[in-house]
């Protein structure tokens, strides 16, 4: 099974289209940054501050608290079910709007988009296209995979295009 994002306007040769297995490492490894993006946030905001910064901190740490366990030796060694790790992250984003706030305040919000559409399917906004460049763009030095750093220009190029164009990205 494939996974093709695009606009409607565009070549297929500029398409985003790979492998369902690939599509899920990716995603996987966008999680995987996220939470490395929301550690590394959060140690340089710590400390003396206003009450703000103070409410960023707690809401990362009760993320990161509640993503990893204690037999994770750090917050890349995940479990080897990516589907698992990506419904987890899902979950737990899902059940707290504090959580979904926290994401946006910080500039990753766009990755919930990313990864709260349906798997077989659906649509990104104009809107989420600007989020979902944002997010990456921040996250883009904690992605270790270097299958899914060669696949990320292929991907941006797509909601560029969106941005560019005021377009709906399709996912099918």
């Amino acid at each position: 099974m494939t996974v093709s994002i695009y606009c409607k306007s565009m070549d297929v040769d500029e398409w985003f289209s790979y492998g369902n297995t690939f599509w899920v490492t990716i995603l996987n490894e966008f999680v995987k940054a996220s939470l490395l993006f929301l550690q590394n946030y959060k140690d340089t905001i710590t400390g003396d501050g206003d009450e703000y910064k103070g409410d960023i901190t707690e809401e990362i740490e009760k993320i990161l608290h509640d993503f990893t366990n204690e037999k994770k030796k750090n917050l890349y060694d995940f479990n080897n079910d990516e589907r698992r790790n990506l419904n987890h992250f899902i979950e737990l984003i899902s059940s707290n709007d504090g959580f979904i706030n926290t994401l946006i305040d910080i500039g990753i919000g766009g990755i919930y988009s990313l990864l709260y559409k349906d798997p077989y399917g659906g649509k990104y906004s104009v809107g989420n296209s600007v989020d979902i460049l944002e997010a990456i763009e921040n996250i883009s030095p904690y992605i270790k995979d270097k299958d899914v750093v060669n696949a990320l220009p292929d991907l941006l190029r797509v909601f560029r295009y969106s941005v560019e164009n005021t377009e709906s990205v399709i996912k099918c």
